[in-house]
């Protein structure tokens, strides 16, 4: 996998610092995407009303372009929401799986994948995570 991502303010961020110790939910999107679009907002919602420590929410752009990771930073549906941008970084669309935007990974305290699919937000996304062992 991926050992860091890019943060809004343009700095390189060590994947497995951000997710020490907590289950990590990325919401991963590409510019362009509507229904990535509608997910983020759930997704915020989720976020926002999330009272667990061992639970962090991060949406992770996968576009190509620093003009693409733009577009999707100005779409934020909330102020608080944490983003980030790996690209196209093959070693995140291998280790994550990913074939289609949205999608749901979930990343173990160490910054790795953790196995299983994860329903998108709008699919019910926040009952999973409820029914996780704290």
């Amino acid at each position: 996998p991926p050992d860091a991502w890019t943060t809004r303010s343009g700095e390189l961020e060590s994947i497995p610092d951000v997710c020490a110790g907590k289950r990590t939910v990325l919401l991963v999107v590409k510019d362009g995407s509507a229904s990535a679009l509608r997910e983020r907002l759930v997704f915020a919602q989720l976020a926002e009303a999330n009272r667990r420590r061992d639970v962090q929410f991060i949406t992770v752009s996968i576009d190509a372009t620093a003009a693409a990771w733009d577009a999707v930073q100005s779409d934020r549906p909330s102020r608080s929401e944490q983003i980030r941008w790996v690209g196209n970084d093959p070693r995140a669309l291998e280790a994550w799986s990913v074939g289609t935007v949205p999608l749901v990974v979930v990343l173990g305290p160490d910054g790795d994948p953790l196995p299983g699919r994860y329903r998108l937000p709008s699919e019910g996304l926040g009952a999973d995570i409820d029914s996780w062992p704290r």
